[in-house]
């Protein structure tokens, strides 16, 4: 007797199952052991993506929550047609936050010629190492990179 294994299909997000709004996802399939003759069908929330039967099904699309899967339905192995379903990918679509910087002065008074001044740099949605370059006249200010 010979034992024939099962057609299998995997899939994985690229670059990842958590993106930004409007940024480009990749599904990637892989499939084993399903012979030369075989199909795939792509899922978004359970519903046929038309169209997609390729081995990689990409959008810019996606939103927060939606569900992936693909379908593979081999035919000549096994029981014929056989389907297998890939795990499903549940995306986490984050909203674009459009960072700004305010600029604070201390003293924050009219002062004398030559008076040490301080500026100070605060960001709102600038992640978790926003990056500074000060300028002066529109032309960076050699060093002065952090936010004071």
């Amino acid at each position: 007797m010979v034992v024939n294994p099962a057609p299998i299909i995997n899939v994985y997000p690229s670059p990842k199952d958590s993106i930004c709004v409007g940024q480009n996802v990749t599904f990637v399939s892989n499939t084993s052991n399903a012979g030369s003759s075989y199909t795939r069908s792509w899922f978004k929330n359970n519903n046929v993506i038309g169209g997609a039967a390729n081995a990689n099904y990409s959008t810019t699309t996606a939103a927060d929550g939606d569900e992936y899967y693909v379908t593979l339905t081999a035919y000549g192995v096994c029981a014929t047609p056989y389907t297998d379903t890939s795990s499903v990918i549940k995306m986490r679509v984050l909203p674009y936050l459009a960072p700004s910087v305010s600029i604070s002065a201390n003293p924050n008074t009219t002062v004398t010629s030559g008076t040490m001044i301080n500026f100070t740099a605060t960001p709102t949605n600038g992640g978790n190492k926003p990056g500074y370059q000060w300028t002066r006249n529109g032309t960076p200010v050699v060093g002065a990179i952090s936010n004071i």
